[in-house]
């Protein structure tokens, strides 16, 4: 019987590896896009700009894989109920925004937020929907999940914490 051993670090340098490799790409591409003829048209296809590209095909594919490990977890580990649950609802939800990112579904959601809330602390129009209603059920699911998510092993939360930080830095800001 063959054991497969992947560690994080590994996994981690891997996709830095390709995503220098999709920088430099891009690179080219914002150099190149504006040339004109067959080298613009292969330009787009690694364009950060862009969707249904190689970029956002690698991006929806390494949250997919995420999205079914933790299905996986939540399959397979023997962990309480309330684990189980979390581990499934957290593969639904990384399933979702790997469907998210290839068929840009957030770029859909259009919702007038002044029609139905009074908040002024912050001009909420300022933002996109997407935005808004993403971070509400962020904000959702650590609150019922709380217990779960801060009696993961250290190392675990930590891992998972950077994933999730790095994930919603590069959100944010390709996005908008």
């Amino acid at each position: 019987e063959k054991k497969i051993n992947l560690r994080p670090i590994d996994i981690l340098e891997t996709n830095i590896y390709v995503i220098i490799i999709l920088t430099f790409f891009h690179s080219l591409s914002a150099f190149y896009i504006k040339s004109g003829g067959i080298l613009s048209e292969i330009c787009k296809f690694f364009s950060f700009d862009r969707e249904n590209n190689i970029p956002s095909i690698y991006s929806a594919l390494i949250v997919l894989i995420s999205g079914l490990l933790c299905l996986l977890i939540s399959r397979f580990k023997e962990i309480r109920l309330i684990e189980r649950i979390y581990w499934f609802f957290l593969g639904l939800i990384f399933s979702y925004l790997s469907l998210d990112e290839w068929k840009s579904i957030h770029e859909k959601i259009n919702i007038d937020f002044k029609s139905f809330t009074n908040i002024s602390i912050i001009n909420i129009d300022a933002f996109p929907s997407w935005i808004v209603l993403y971070s509400a059920f962020i904000i959702f699911f650590i609150v019922a999940f709380y217990k779960v998510i801060f009696n993961l092993p250290k190392r675990t939360f930590k891992l998972i914490f950077i994933a999730f930080i790095m994930y919603l830095t590069g959100s944010i800001f390709f996005e908008l």
